[in-house]
This record gives C-alpha cells, structure tokens and sequence, in this order.
C-alpha cells in the first residue's frame, strides 16, 4: 500500500488554515508532538504541551496563532484550530 502524501498548502487549504513557513513542505503523517518525525503534521492542542514545541521533529504544526513565535518549524494557523485537525 502507497503512502499518501499532501503539501501543507494542500491541508490548509482543506480546513482553511494560514500557512506559515514552507507551503510546499510535504507531509506523509499524523503524530504527537513529542513522537513527530519530518514528514508528519502534530497540534499544539493545549498550553501544557508549548515546552515540547522547540524539539518537536514535525514538518508543520497546528496551533494558535498566539504561539507562532515559539514554533521552530511550518506552521498552520487555524481560527478553530482546535477543531481543525478533525476535519481532516
């Protein structure tokens, strides 16, 4: 089976998402943000897990538009980034 690949602009595009960072960074995978490797999308859900972003190996991140400074990597900005990821 042939492993599914989108561009960030692609995803964003799904759920009407801001890209920050590379638009046409691929990405292959879903994950934590603590497991994420390149190729993978994670989500910055709650203020619990913001230490974990600065090593996070992730291609891209959803979050709140409020922790885009802190965000090392690609970054999809959502105004219901909270319900964002489902709609994929």
């Amino acid at each position: 089976m042939s492993e599914q690949t989108y561009t960030l602009a692609q995803l964003a595009a799904t759920i009407g998402a801001e890209v920050h960072g590379d638009a046409e960074c691929t990405i292959n995978g879903v994950a934590s943000i603590t497991r994420a490797k390149p190729g993978d999308i994670c989500f910055l859900i709650d203020s619990h897990y913001r230490s974990y972003l600065s090593n996070t190996k992730a291609s891209a991140v959803l979050l709140p538009k409020k922790f885009i400074a802190d965000c090392p990597t690609n970054a999809w900005l959502s105004a219901f980034w909270h319900r964002s990821g489902a709609r994929l």
